[in-house]
């Protein structure tokens, strides 16, 4: 492992300016903070890890690693640089740069896949959380339009608590991208509290993409032209709605029991 000290290096101005979204695109890399999801990184074939950065007084836990994947750069830095890379007050210890995911929307057509479309949802929390959501409960891949919260921002990534590892996630989404995927079978259904249908009551099975509005705004106009039908979770009357990562929550878990009966 090779020590550093200061933050002119540049591995370090490097991994400290993936926190800008301008910068992960211009490297081609994001951050993944903590021992749980580097661990599940390390594996990847082919790998998508490149540098990792452990504090100095945790080396020694991280020696056998570094040895069994000496193909990646291993780096010790004191506290202070840490914080600097990482995007929390109380970084875990350890951090690495990865290869930012290349899905297209295309890579995602040919298989009856479900998909969900986030369109405007710009709580980095709530898309982190739905990203984990979605990898748990088995849907095919996430989509976001313009206006969401970048899927590989230090604040989704943490929330997603590796799901973003393993889900195909494509943002960025045009327009013409969604015609592509109506040509090619899959049906939009949106999310909507005054929907006509019960969620309980939609067919999940075969090429469905669910669509999660913009919390503020709810789904675009855009994004609704394409909807066949618009459906509801039931809530007590006197609530004012739900969280929409919590709605995707009840939406994936019916529809996972629903596409595995």
């Amino acid at each position: 492992m090779k020590v550093i000290t200061s933050r002119e290096n540049p591995r370090i101005k490097q991994a400290a300016g993936l926190k800008n979204k301008k910068n992960r695109s211009r490297e081609g890399l994001f951050l993944i903070e903590g021992r749980k999801m580097i661990a599940e990184a390390l594996d990847f074939s082919p790998p998508i890890l490149q540098s990792i950065f452990i504090v100095d007084k945790l080396a020694p836990e991280y020696e056998a690693w570094a040895e069994k994947y000496p193909h990646l750069e291993w780096y010790v830095i004191n506290e202070k640089l840490m914080q600097h890379i990482c995007d929390t007050e109380t970084p875990q210890g350890i951090a690495a740069t990865a290869v930012l995911p290349a899905f297209t929307v295309e890579d995602l057509m040919a298989e009856d896949r479900l998909l969900i479309l986030l369109d405007g949802v710009a709580d980095p929390g709530n898309v982190g959380t739905i990203i984990r959501t979605a990898w748990a409960f088995e849907a095919g891949g996430v989509l976001l339009t313009k206006g969401s919260a970048d899927p590989f921002s230090p604040k989704v990534v943490r929330s997603s608590m590796g799901g973003i590892l393993h889900l195909p996630v494509v943002c960025g989404v045009e327009e013409e991208d969604l015609y592509k995927l109506k040509a090619r079978g899959y049906i939009f259904m949106g999310t909507d509290a005054r929907g006509d249908i019960s969620y309980t009551d939609v067919d999940y099975k075969g090429r469905k993409v669910i669509v999660i509005g913009s919390e503020a705004h709810g789904i675009s106009l855009t994004v609704k032209n394409l909807c066949r039908a618009f459906f509801t979770i039931p809530i007590n009357p006197k609530a004012d709605s739900l969280n929409a990562a919590i709605a995707c929550a009840i939406i994936l878990s019916r529809a996972a029991a629903a596409r595995n009966a």
